[in-house]
């Protein structure tokens, strides 16, 4: 039986000796104000491991010395190392329940500003769309690198005789020339490239087309948005 429980105690000690590379890399991890439990919890590993080594000298040597008073001090120390992780995993789980709450305040919030931000640029979108709208003259709105339409206002709309499904995403010349070729000189020069360049109005009249084929005489002017 002692030599039984001596190989069970030794086994314990080699646990708890393996156990000291993890908790001292852990050391750097651990937050200033749990440092001094995570310390108390490394001296008892050591004290346990002190304990159990005593206790197979007293095993398995002529030592006299009380096995009770081995075996009540690792008791004791069992039962305060239990209390300390306890306490460290109440003090875990609390600061594990705030970044939660944090968290979860900072999503509501950041939803909340998404969605004012959302509601900012609808009424934006909107008040531009009136304004377009409101003018007499015939808008477009184009991309200078791809020269595909983004936007056009009702005019344009009603004078093409189009809907803005037909002109969104074509290029100019498609929706107004009924072409795949773009403007060039010298019967259309394209005041669009010249704004590009010089960065300022530009324009040429223009010979375009409605969506019944009718030609339209439009003077194009050009502007850097």
């Amino acid at each position: 039986i002692e030599v039984v429980s001596s190989v069970l105690v030794m086994i314990g000690a080699a646990f708890i000796f393996a156990s000291f590379l993890p908790a001292r890399a852990a050391w750097k991890k651990v937050p200033e104000e749990l440092r001094k439990r995570w310390f108390a919890i490394v001296c008892l590993m050591g004290f346990f491991f002190v304990g159990y080594i005593f206790f197979d000298a007293v095993l398995l040597s002529d030592l006299t010395f009380p096995v009770e008073l081995v075996t009540g001090g690792v008791f004791l120390g069992g039962a305060i190392f239990v209390f300390i992780i306890i306490i460290l995993a109440r003090n875990t789980i609390t600061r594990m329940n705030e970044a939660r709450d944090q968290l979860r305040s900072l999503n509501e919030s950041l939803e909340q500003r998404v969605t004012e931000r959302t509601k900012d640029l609808e009424r934006s979108s909107q008040f531009t769309k009136t304004v377009l709208d409101s003018m007499r003259d015939p808008i477009s709105i184009i991309d200078v690198d791809s020269r595909r339409i983004v936007g056009v206002n009702s005019t344009f709309l009603n004078e093409y005789g189009l809907r803005a499904e037909d002109v969104i995403g074509k290029t100019c010349h498609e929706a107004t020339h009924h072409r795949a070729e773009p403007c060039e000189p010298p019967h259309d020069i394209c005041p669009l490239l010249d704004s590009v360049e010089k960065g300022r109005h530009a324009s040429a009249e223009h010979v375009h087309f409605d969506a019944a084929g009718e030609k339209i005489y439009e003077e194009v002017l050009t502007s850097p948005i």
